[in-house]
């Protein structure tokens, strides 16, 4: 972040020289010419600024999501336990709900718990609901993965 500045400081330092120059002789066609090039540069330095922006944030979120996924293959691996860890499940899935609202991704709120289009074996039993519930959210999570462009 610290290039971002120091590329600011060296566009207002132009920026103003240009204008300097402008004030010294109006009338002349290359100052203006001048100004335009610095004016382009800002544009220049403020696009990578939000590129990388951008960026982190996508990276953030990519992490945020590689670590649910930790979290639900812990979950699934304690699906031997008696009883079932139903709260640490609930409590997974709520976490990740709130995250991804407070993101500002309503939409993948709902899908994370809508599993069609998914095939799952069962035998109608407590734990293969339980891991069924764990695999199709983790399946999502790897489709938001493959959806945020990381």
């Amino acid at each position: 972040m610290l290039w971002v500045l120091v590329e600011f400081v060296v566009f207002l330092s132009a920026a103003l020289l240009a204008v300097l120059v402008i004030l010294k002789d109006p009338r002349d066609l290359k100052s203006y010419g001048l100004l335009f090039t610095v004016v382009l540069l800002g544009v220049g330095i403020a696009r990578r600024a939000v590129a990388l922006n951008i960026s982190k944030s996508q990276n953030e979120y990519a992490a945020r999501l590689a670590g649910f996924i930790d979290r639900g293959n812990e979950l699934r691996s304690r699906k031997g336990e008696n009883p079932l860890p139903i709260k640490e499940h609930n409590q997974w899935v709520e976490d990740m709900e709130n995250y991804l609202r407070k993101v500002g991704k309503p939409d993948r709120v709902t899908r994370l718990s809508d599993f069609s289009g998914m095939t799952f074996f069962s035998d109608g039993s407590e734990r293969s609901k339980f891991e069924n519930s764990i695999d199709g959210r983790v399946r999502r999570l790897h489709e938001f993965l493959g959806e945020a462009n990381v």
